[in-house]
């Protein structure tokens, strides 16, 4: 995990014909305050003789990024003061080839989702409850793409169809022609919380666009989720930079990350920390890193009250480096005050 440590052994030898001084280990990893000697110096003269091999020892502590690489490797060289030499004139001193270590780590990668409702007992037609639950990286690899479903919470349906974003960047995006309403290069994918979305690469320039549902432009939204609205504009400053695109289906809202935040696509839940922009509850969770999300209020009706219970399921995903998707689920039970008549 992040934080663990790595402990090293140098052996150093004096390969030349003069005996050297002031000799150390350079390496930039090492965590400040472990390198020491251990063992070598079989004279305790504080001098590299030819016959002496000298030991020494350091912790390097992993980052996420060195177990996300799945390696790390260590680089160090020797350093020693020659006969006459100056002891401020770094240029004289004498520095062995590079030595290379390199250690392979294994990905775990593991996913915990908790969840509580409140209340848990007595509710009646009418109702509120809040669900709130806690999505952990219990593994040791981070996961990107992390998101939660719950099908109490999703906006929109999924019987509306194939959705697109036709506009001026298709050509960009590989369609055969501008302004396509069912390009596969065009087309959003639908993310757990019910919001559509898609990330691209596109050359820098201004560029715009509208939304189509079903593949055709019989249900076509533009700015504001107008139907037939307006032409939604962004421009992209650089080129080779990623646009994800994001569309609520139930408010016909878009909007992308070159506009940041000026349109709330409206996600059902909503986690902190979260994603910085809208349509995700969650974007990467490094390892033991936590998000806690709530959902909307949600209402109780009769048919609850009639059955007896509420039973709510949570998913929570995420995709490790591997792409592997990682899952768990949680189940709460609020049960319905649903007694009879009373004399």
């Amino acid at each position: 995990r992040p934080g663990d440590t790595i402990t090293y052994h140098f052996h150093v030898t004096n390969t030349g014909n003069v005996t050297l001084s002031d000799v150390t280990v350079v390496d930039e990893r090492c965590v400040p305050g472990t390198l020491s000697l251990d063992s070598g110096d079989t004279n305790g003269d504080g001098k590299l003789q030819l016959d002496e091999t000298w030991v020494f020892t350091c912790s390097l502590e992993l980052t996420q990024a060195d177990i996300n690489d799945g390696a790390v490797t260590n680089v160090a060289v020797a350093r020693a003061e020659r006969p006459n030499g100056d002891p401020d004139d770094p240029t004289d001193d004498v520095v062995s080839r590079r030595a290379y270590a390199t250690t392979l780590l294994e990905h775990n990668p593991e996913l915990t989702v908790t969840k509580t409702a409140t209340p848990t007992m007595g509710v009646e037609a009418g109702d509120e409850v809040t669900y709130t639950f806690t999505v952990t990286n219990t593994g040791n690899v981070t996961l990107t793409d992390a998101a939660v479903a719950d099908p109490m919470f999703s906006v929109g349906a999924d019987a509306i169809g194939a959705v697109h974003i036709p506009g001026t960047h298709d050509i960009a995006l590989g369609c055969a022609t501008s302004g396509e309403a069912a390009c596969p290069e065009n087309a959003l994918a639908r993310q757990p919380d019910g919001v559509y979305s898609v990330a691209v690469y596109l050359p820098a320039g201004d560029y715009e666009y509208r939304v189509t549902e079903g593949g055709t432009w019989e249900h076509v939204y533009g700015a504001g989720g107008a139907p037939g609205g307006a032409a939604i504009t962004y421009t992209v400053p650089a080129p080779g930079d990623i646009v994800i695109f994001w569309y609520n289906p139930e408010t016909h809202q878009s909007t992308n990350s070159m506009l940041g935040t000026t349109v709330d696509v409206g996600s059902p839940i909503s986690c902190t920390p979260s994603n910085p922009y809208p349509g995700q509850a969650l974007n990467s969770l490094d390892s033991g890193q936590s998000a806690t999300c709530t959902t909307r209020t949600y209402v109780v009706t009769q048919e609850d009250v009639d059955a007896g219970v509420i039973v709510n399921t949570i998913t929570a995903v995420g995709l490790t480096y591997d792409f592997d998707r990682i899952f768990d689920t949680d189940t709460t039970v609020v049960e319905a005050d649903s007694r009879g008549l009373v004399l």
